[in-house]
C-alpha cells in the first residue's frame, strides 16, 4: 500500500494540451515567436511560408536539402528543409522545417500538426454545431498511426480491408475524401455508382486532383457519422472509369495509388496503395464532433462526438472552403525586448556571475 501512490503516478498519463484549431499555436523558433495554424490530415511537420522561412533566417545545407512534395510518385512541389529549435508551452525540440520557394499561401506564418508538437498527448478541439438536448455521446476511439512526416490517422477496419481515418480541420467539404482503393473497396463491401463527372479538389498546398462522386447504396458507419457519399481520387488515364454498378470494384492502380504523398531526404519512396477517408468539418460538425485527442504514448486516435438524435440531412452541393484561422497580433515577433550591444575592452575585466557569485 505504500507504493500505490508512485506506482499510480508513474501510470498516470502525461498532461494534455488542449488547442484550439481555430485559433493561432504561438511556438518559440530560433529566438523569435512565430504564431502557425494548426493542420491535420496532412504532413504533420512545420511548413512555412517562404517568406518567414527568410525572415527566420532557415538554412538548407547541402546535401540534404531538399524537400520535395511527392504525390503518386510525381514531384507537385519542390521544397527545402531546414533545422531549428523549436519550443511550445516550455517543450523544446529540434526538428526539420519546410518550406516552398515562392509559395506563401499558407495560413499565418505556416502549419503545424499534432506530431510537431513536441507534447504526448494533444487534444485538438473546434466548435460543434449540435444543438442541446438533442444529442447523445457517441465517440470512436482506434490505434493511432502515422508520424511527423506523414500525419495523424485513425486505423479502421472494413470487414477486413484497412481503412486509415483522418480529419480535415482546416478544410469543408461537401464529401468526404477517400483514395481510389478505398473507392473500390467502399463500392465492393457497400455497392454504390459514380454519378456525375470529374472535378478538381485541393489535395494539400494548393495542389489539385480530379475526383469523382461515388453514392453508397449502404452508409459507411464511422462512430456516429453516416457517410452516403464520398469524392474519390481519380488515377488518371490509367484509371478512366466512367460508370460503376451496385457491387462493381472501381479499377486502380495497383502499382501506386495517387493517394501517396511523400517528401524526399526525410521518407524513403514506397510503392504501393493508400487507402484512407478524410473528413473536414462540414462532417464533423453536422454530428456534433468537437474534439480530436492525439495520444501518442498510448498510440490512441479518438474522435469526440455529441451525436444528433437525428441524422443530419444531406449537406448541399457547395465548392470546398478552407476554415480561416483567426488573425494574430504579429506573425513573427521578437521573444526578448531588444537591447543595447554590449561593448567590451580587451584591456578590461569582465565580471560574471557563476553560481550567484560574480567574479
Amino acid at each position: 500500500m505504500l507504493l500505490w501512490p508512485a506506482v499510480a503516478a508513474a501510470q498516470a498519463p502525461p498532461p494534455e494540451l488542449v488547442v484550439n484549431a481555430d485559433a493561432p499555436v504561438s511556438v518559440w523558433i530560433n529566438g523569435l515567436d512565430v504564431s502557425l495554424a494548426v493542420s491535420t490530415a496532412t504532413i504533420d511537420h512545420v511548413t512555412l511560408n517562404d517568406t518567414v522561412a527568410q525572415r527566420l533566417g532557415l538554412s538548407a545545407v547541402p546535401p540534404d536539402n531538399k524537400g520535395d512534395l511527392f504525390i503518386g510518385g510525381v514531384v507537385a512541389l519542390q521544397g527545402r528543409h531546414g533545422s531549428a529549435w523549436l519550443a511550445h508551452a516550455q517543450r523544446l525540440q529540434r526538428q526539420q522545417l519546410y518550406w516552398f520557394p515562392g509559395l506563401s499561401s499558407l495560413p499565418l506564418a505556416g502549419t503545424i500538426g499534432p506530431f510537431a508538437l513536441p507534447h504526448e498527448r494533444i487534444r485538438i478541439s473546434w466548435q460543434a454545431a449540435t444543438e442541446a438536448g438533442q444529442s447523445t455521446p457517441a465517440s470512436l476511439a482506434l490505434q493511432l498511426v502515422g508520424d511527423i512526416d506523414h500525419a495523424a490517422y485513425g486505423f479502421g477496419l472494413m470487414e477486413n480491408r484497412m481503412l486509415l481515418i483522418g480529419v480535415d480541420v482546416r478544410t469543408r467539404r461537401t464529401l468526404p475524401l477517400v483514395s481510389a482503393a478505398s473507392g473500390a473497396d467502399l463500392a465492393e463491401l457497400l455497392g454504390g455508382k459514380l454519378v456525375g463527372e470529374p472535378w478538381q479538389e485541393e489535395i494539400v498546398l494548393g495542389v489539385k486532383r480530379p475526383v469523382r462522386r461515388l453514392e453508397l447504396d449502404e452508409p459507411l458507419e464511422i462512430g456516429p457519422i453516416q457517410i452516403r457519399a464520398v469524392a474519390v481520387r481519380q488515377g488518371g488515364p490509367r484509371d478512366g472509369t466512367a460508370r460503376l454498378a451496385p457491387g462493381q470494384i472501381i479499377p486502380f492502380d495497383a502499382e501506386e495509388d495517387p493517394g501517396i504523398t511523400q517528401v524526399r531526404g526525410r521518407i524513403v519512396r514506397k510503392r504501393g496503395v493508400a487507402r484512407y477517408i478524410v473528413l473536414t468539418r462540414a462532417q464533423l460538425e453536422a454530428y456534433g464532433c468537437s474534439s480530436l485527442l492525439i495520444d501518442k504514448p498510448a498510440r490512441l486516435w479518438e474522435l469526440s462526438c455529441t451525436a444528433p438524435t437525428i441524422p443530419p440531412p444531406p449537406t448541399p452541393a457547395v465548392p470546398s472552403s478552407p476554415v480561416p484561422a483567426a488573425p494574430a497580433a504579429a506573425l513573427v515577433s521578437d521573444v526578448l525586448p531588444s537591447t543595447a550591444p554590449l561593448e567590451l575592452a580587451l584591456d578590461a575585466p569582465l565580471p560574471v556571475a557563476i553560481d550567484g557569485q560574480v567574479f
